[in-house]
Parts: C-alpha cells; structure tokens; sequence
C-alpha cells in the first residue's frame, strides 16, 4: 500500500508542480544554458514532459547501486549502474541515435556513465542535473520548470 500511497502522491505533486508555478519549478530555458556553478546543461524541459507523456521517447538510466535504485528511483527509469556498464549491456537501447539521460544523487556517477555510453557510441547522452530532479524520502520526480 505504501508503493500505492508513493505513486499517487508523485502524481499529485507533478501535476501541481506542472501547473502552479511552485517554488520548486526552474524557470525554463535553453537546452544549451548551463546550471550556475556547474558544467553540466539543463535537460530540455519539453523532452522530460514528453518523456512523462511517452516515456518511450528516450531511455531514462539511473547510474546508481542496485540497492539505491531499489530504494527509490524516477518512475521509467531503468537501473545500470556507473561501474558495471558492461554487465548491463541487454538493458541498454539498441538504437544508439535514440536521446539517453542519465542520472544519479550527485551527478558524479552519472557523468561516468554517460562517459562509458559515449564511448560504446551512443551519440544523444545528456546528465540529468540534481536541481531538475525533486528528491524526497519515498519518491523522486522531474523539476521540469514552468512556462
């Protein structure tokens, strides 16, 4: 009941998250702005809300341990772990073209991976900056940012 009870409250708060404004929400901007004090780019608003509306619109990766992932992870999201791409290979997407964001607590174990998926081929890889994802204890979910 407590997944249930999770799943619901992630939904209402997207959706207010979504549709008020909050304080929470980034404003939006260009894919190519970057976040201050950081190298890593925002994710383009308009491909997490597509991504929420279709999620086979890109492959979401959460680069974190197994036992985190378990925890709590952003609902779509499959689990590959920065250190053990390699023993993963059958989740990763066939089509190495298709857009690829990747994520974890820090962004550190995300860039790794996002590194190693550069490497395989993959040509549409982006990390998921910790200030686009609103982190609590029972469940996770996009900052997309409000128009």
């Amino acid at each position: 009941m407590k997944s249930e009870t999770g799943r619901f409250s992630l939904v209402v708060l997207a959706t207010w998250l979504l549709t008020t404004g909050s304080t929470f929400a980034l404003p939006p901007t260009a894919d190519t702005e970057t976040l201050p004090n950081s190298p890593v780019s925002r994710v383009d608003r308009d491909l997490l809300l597509g991504f929420l509306a279709d999620n086979s619109t890109l492959t979401l990766i959460d680069a974190r341990s197994p036992e985190e992932f378990g925890a709590q992870h952003l609902p779509g999201a499959i689990n590959v772990p920065s250190d053990a791409v390699d023993d993963n290979v059958e989740r990763l997407p066939k089509d190495k073209t298709k857009p690829v964001v990747v994520y974890c607590r820090s962004g550190k174990r995300a860039g790794l991976l996002m590194q190693a998926l550069l490497e395989r081929g993959y040509t549409d890889v982006q990390v998921l900056p910790r200030e686009q994802i609103f982190w609590e204890d029972d469940f996770m979910v996009f900052n997309c940012g409000t128009s």
